[in-house]
């Protein structure tokens, strides 16, 4: 069976603060906090992007594009004002103390771009991404960036999402090798803090 290699973008989008926020939270709590946020950034980005999996406190999304499309820097503004929103918002039982519903509106979203070949594999009826550029992606998200609420696009990304002359240059040194990119802070809230 031949397996059809993609070349495309890669994007993870990542709940900034949620091993903290797990961890002292009632499950209960917790759970509709997540569910809802990562409802509406799926909700947001799924009409111009393929969801491949749901990774705990991220979403890993993909796409073959032709070439750049200068609209998904809006479309991911777009979300984190969205997410930002929701999570100003979510009371999943008034008057409650717990960690969640006291720290869940805190929580930052930052977003990973990369490029580069992988192949699809479908697992339990959803489609896997496979590849060494899918690996490059996941270990962006541990990166030294100094803030919670960023798009980050490697070199590699950038012939697909350009950030503007005003993005900040940027290089994670890894096993994989040195990654290069730009990352631009989110905005939209005024309680933002980085």
């Amino acid at each position: 069976m031949a397996t059809e290699r993609h070349d495309g973008l890669i994007l993870i989008a990542d709940v900034s603060g949620f091993t903290t926020f797990v961890g002292g939270t009632v499950m209960e709590h917790g759970k509709i906090w997540m569910a809802r946020l990562l409802d509406a950034i799926a909700e947001r980005v799924t009409p111009r992007l393929n969801l491949s999996a749901i990774e705990g406190d991220a979403l890993l999304f993909y796409r073959c594009f032709e070439g750049p499309d200068a609209s998904l820097l809006d479309l991911l503004s777009e979300t984190y004002r969205e997410f930002r929103a929701v999570a100003r918002t979510i009371d999943p039982c008034s008057g409650c103390t717990c960690k969640a519903c006291d720290s869940g509106k805190d929580l930052q979203l930052k977003f990973i771009a990369h490029a580069g070949e992988f192949v699809e594999q479908p697992v339990a009826g959803r489609v896997q991404l496979y590849g060494h550029a899918v690996n490059v992606a996941h270990r962006m998200l541990k990166n030294h960036i100094p803030a919670k609420h960023y798009v980050f696009v490697t070199d590699a990304a950038a012939r697909f999402l350009e950030l503007g002359v005003d993005a900040v240059a940027h290089t994670e040194h890894t096993d994989l090798g040195d990654v290069n990119g730009r990352y631009r802070l989110l905005s939209g809230d005024a309680s933002v803090a980085s």
